[in-house]
C-alpha cells in the first residue's frame, strides 16, 4: 500500500475477499496521485496569490490611514509647538466631523483664545503702566509743588490737595481691583453669606457717590422696594458691585443726563436697576463687556481711567452669590444694569428658592 501522493504514481489499497469467516482473496486498488498533485499545486498558487493581494491591500490601507489619520495628527503636533512658540500664523483644515476634524477644531479655538488673550495680556500691561505712572506722576508734581512753597494761596493749596486725593483715590481702585482679580484667578474670593438689608446697602452707596455724582450736574432718584427686602450675601461684596456699576454710570452720562436706581422683588430674588442716559454700549461689544480686560472704547475708557477690570469682577461676585448680572443699551441712549441676587428666606436662615 501506497499513500505518498506526492512521490508515488498511485495511490495503492488492499481489501481483503472472505468468505465463512476465511480470507480467500484480496483485492488490490490503484488511483492515480496526479490529480492530487495537480489539484494542490493550484491550491498552493492561489493561496499564494491571495497572500499577495492581501499584503498589497493591507499597504494601500496603511498608506490610506496613515495619509488621513497619521499626517493630520503629525501636522496638528507640528502646528502645536507653533503654538507654544508664540506663532499663530498658520492654517489648519477644520473641516469634517469625525474625531480628527474635531480636534482640529478645539486646536483652531485654543488657538484663537490664546491669541486673543496674549493680546489682551499686552494690552493690560500697557493700559496698566500707564494708569500707574498717570496718578503717580500727578502725585509727585503737586506734592512737590506744595513742599517747596511754590504756591503760597491757600486756594491754590487746597486746589493740589484736592487734586491729589482724587489721584490717590484712584490708584487706590485701580490696586483694589488688581488684587480682586488676583484672588479670582487664585480662587481664594471669599463670600461670607448673611442676612443683608438691600435698602441699608443701598443708602450706604448713595451716601458715598451721591454728592459726587450729583456735583457733576447728573441728576441722581432712587426708588426703593415698596416692602423691606434682605438678600443672602456678602454686603460688602455687594456693595462693591453697586458702587462699580454707579461709577460706570457716572463717566459715561453727560452733565445734564440721569442715573435712576430701582429695586424691587421678582422670583424670589432681589433686583438692582441702575439706568443712565449716557452713551451706551454698541451692539457689537455688549456680549464681551465681562471678559477681563476687554474694554469698550479705549481711548475713552483712558481717559476716565478704565481698565477693564471692573465689570468682570462684579459678575464674579454676582455669580459667587448664585445670581446673575445682565445688560440692555442703545448706543447714545443709555444703558440699564440689572443685578438678581437670591433673597435671604427668613424661618430657615438660607438662600430663598
Amino acid at each position: 500500500m501506497s499513500s505518498n501522493w506526492k512521490k508515488d504514481p498511485y495511490f495503492v489499497t488492499k481489501a481483503s475477499i472472505i468468505s465463512n469467516e476465511k480470507t480467500i482473496g484480496s483485492v488490490l486498488m490503484f488511483s492515480p496521485t496526479s490529480p492530487t498533485r495537480s489539484a494542490a499545486e493550484t491550491l498552493q498558487n492561489m493561496f499564494i496569490v491571495v497572500v499577495f493581494i492581501v499584503l498589497i491591500m493591507g499597504a494601500v490601507i496603511i498608506f490610506l490611514v496613515s495619509s488621513r489619520i497619521v499626517g493630520p495628527l503629525l501636522r496638528i503636533i507640528n502646528i502645536t509647538r507653533h503654538i507654544s512658540e508664540g506663532k499663530y500664523d498658520w492654517e489648519l483644515d477644520t473641516s469634517g466631523s469625525d474625531e480628527i476634524a474635531q480636534l482640529s477644531q478645539a486646536i483652531h479655538r485654543m488657538s484663537r483664545n490664546i491669541q486673543f488673550y496674549e493680546q489682551q495680556r499686552k494690552q493690560f500691561l500697557a493700559d496698566i503702566s500707564h494708569e500707574l505712572r498717570t496718578p503717580i506722576t500727578y502725585m509727585k508734581g503737586y506734592s512737590e509743588a506744595l513742599l517747596k512753597g511754590f504756591e503760597s494761596s491757600e486756594e491754590k493749596r487746597t486746589k493740589y490737595i484736592n487734586l491729589l486725593f482724587q489721584q490717590s483715590s484712584q490708584l487706590q481702585r485701580l490696586i483694589e481691583d488688581l488684587f480682586d482679580l488676583a484672588k479670582l484667578e487664585e480662587g481664594t474670593f471669599k463670600i461670607n453669606f448673611e442676612r443683608t438689608s438691600l435698602d441699608k446697602l443701598m443708602q450706604n452707596v448713595l451716601g458715598l457717590l451721591a454728592d459726587p455724582i450729583q456735583q457733576t450736574g447728573i441728576t441722581l432718584s432712587y426708588t426703593p422696594s415698596p416692602t423691606p427686602l434682605y438678600l443672602a450675601g456678602d454686603e460688602r461684596r455687594l456693595q462693591q458691585v453697586v458702587v462699580n456699576l454707579l461709577e460706570n454710570a457716572k463717566k459715561y452720562t453727560p452733565a445734564d443726563g440721569s442715573i435712576t436706581i430701582t429695586t424691587y422683588e421678582e422670583d424670589n430674588f432681589g433686583v438692582i436697576e441702575i439706568a443712565d442716559t449716557g452713551v451706551g454700549i454698541p451692539a457689537n461689544d455688549l456680549p464681551y463687556i465681562w471678559e477681563r480686560l476687554y474694554r469698550v472704547d479705549r481711548s475713552r475708557s483712558r481717559a476716565t481711567g478704565g481698565t477693564g477690570l471692573g465689570l468682570a469682577i462684579c459678575k464674579e461676585i454676582v455669580e459667587l452669590h448664585h445670581g446673575n448680572i445682565q445688560v440692555e443699551s442703545t448706543e447714545g441712549q443709555g444703558t440699564v444694569f440689572c443685578v438678581r441676587i437670591p433673597l435671604f428666606h427668613e424661618t430657615t436662615g438660607s438662600v430663598k428658592r
